[in-house]
């Protein structure tokens, strides 16, 4: 049973539409808002997009592969460097969304704690410098993952499915780490802010109620609950899929039943990586259908900028017609 084409042609394109979609809403709505916290967060989204577009090349690279390539058909890892690209674009998203995430839950710790010096500080983590070494920092994740294919390539009896399973090319030493930072991050971020909430609860109750955090305490709020929200939908994104996976193996292959436990190194090559497909689409899911909801309710500019947009679509549009 072929289940990659499958999920390929029916499930990943789909979802890289809402993915894409909403983010591209997002980023050209708030494209002329500016201030330290939407600036990281603007880049946020921004890899939420790139995620969407490596699920639609992901879609297609798979339906290609199972219209023009036999069944089992083995190419080098190192190939795969070069046709899976979805498999970079993926780790560096990863990376670069972790990063930024705990950088703005740093930032709400800093806030609560050196209140009166925190919009000094942030001017120093909050500018294009910072966040795009932030990015360049997110891309040093692709050494580690690309010495088990370099490795390989000297060894022409190395062969994985040229379907390009992220565990068969990038070794399942590298993935298994990646995997576990997938896991278990996105919790240091939620503790910071549990610390940060812990803190402030502790000041506002010794001033009675009357600590001032930000010169906004409801926005501040609004935005500590988004970001608590954000690493939460991290951790179900990854944590359902491996819930899961048995499940869905032992539906696949009916003759497992009787096992308690799924070996999944023993599953033909073409069905290893569906756990790590699973678990993209559960994150296109999850951004695609909750991110938009909860930058509504907790990102104070982001429902203004929406109707502005909107309303100056229909303006440009009444114009347009007027004109002919």
């Amino acid at each position: 049973m072929r289940f990659w084409p499958d999920l390929v042609s029916n499930l990943l394109p789909g979802f890289a539409l809402l993915t894409t979609c909403t983010s591209l809403v997002f980023l050209i709505a708030m494209k002329k808002a500016s201030g330290g916290f939407i600036a990281a967060f603007y880049t946020l989204r921004v890899m939420d997009l790139l995620l969407g577009l490596s699920l639609f090349y992901a879609g297609f690279h798979g339906i290609l592969l199972s219209v023009y390539t036999e069944q089992n058909e083995q190419i080098p890892p190192i190939k795969c460097l070069f046709t899976a690209v979805h498999l970079h674009f993926w780790i560096f998203t990863d990376s670069a969304q972790l990063l930024l995430l705990a950088l703005l839950c740093v930032d709400q710790f800093i806030s609560v704690v050196w209140t009166k010096r925190h919009k000094e500080f942030s001017e120093y983590y909050f500018n294009t410098a910072f966040i795009f070494f932030v990015l360049i920092l997110s891309m040093f994740s692709f050494i580690p993952a690309w010495i088990q294919p370099i490795i390989s390539s000297e060894n022409s009896t190395i062969k994985v499915s040229s379907f390009c399973a992220m565990q068969d090319v990038l070794g399942q030493n590298f993935y298994n780490i990646q995997l576990e930072i997938r896991k278990w991050f996105p919790f240091v971020c939620i503790a910071i802010l549990c610390l940060t909430a812990l803190i402030l609860f502790s000041l506002q109750l010794i001033q009675k109620g009357h600590f001032k955090w930000s010169d906004n305490n409801k926005q501040s709020t609004k935005l500590f609950l988004l970001l608590l929200c954000r690493a939460f939908l991290f951790i179900v994104c990854v944590h359902i899929p491996l819930l899961e996976l048995p499940l869905v193996m032992k539906t696949a292959f009916p003759d497992r039943r009787s096992s308690n436990k799924l070996d999944v190194s023993k599953i033909p090559n073409e069905q290893r990586f569906l756990q790590e497909i699973l678990i993209r689409i559960w994150q296109s899911l999850l951004i695609g259908l909750f991110e938009p909801l909860l930058d509504a309710f907790f990102l104070p500019q982001f429902p203004a900028e929406i109707c502005a947009f909107f309303n100056l679509h229909e303006v440009n549009k009444y114009y347009y017609w007027r004109y002919f």
